[in-house]
């Protein structure tokens, strides 16, 4: 489990996102080529900072990225709107415990070619989030 997780199980409930990008097209892994746009992928850093409480859960610190693919630039900035919205300085449970902030970093929009089927923008948003994972000890 991981912030992944965490913010598709919250991706899930949020309907100005699922309108923008049904859950089903948030993916946390390479995305399948024939995959409809728009869709999100979900990448962190691998630099992390892992941090075990005295209660015996972990804390963990890094940086999460929204990578984001869509048809148009209005579109592509209006999902990284809505992701900026939602989740700066947002907090919430999850199955195996709590996101317990999520602060905003850099955001970029660009066109790039998409091989036989043309132009598409691409968007970056990205945070820094504290993630705390009940280890069930």
């Amino acid at each position: 489990m991981s912030v992944e997780q965490a913010i598709h199980e919250h991706w899930s409930h949020w309907k100005p996102l699922t309108d923008l990008v049904p859950s089903a097209r948030v993916w946390t892994a390479d995305v399948p080529e024939a995959t409809a746009k728009p869709y999100v992928s979900l990448r962190t850093s691998d630099k992390q900072q892992v941090t075990r409480t005295s209660a015996g859960n972990i804390i963990i610190n890094g940086v999460l990225m929204f990578q984001l693919v869509a048809g148009t630039l209005s579109e592509v900035k209006e999902i990284g709107a809505e992701i900026l919205s939602h989740f700066n300085r947002a907090g919430f449970d999850w199955s195996r415990g709590k996101v317990l902030d999520m602060r905003p970093g850099p955001d970029n929009y660009e066109e790039a070619m998409d091989g036989e089927a043309g132009a598409v923008w691409l968007g970056t948003v990205d945070f820094d989030y504290r993630l705390l994972q009940n280890t069930g000890t």
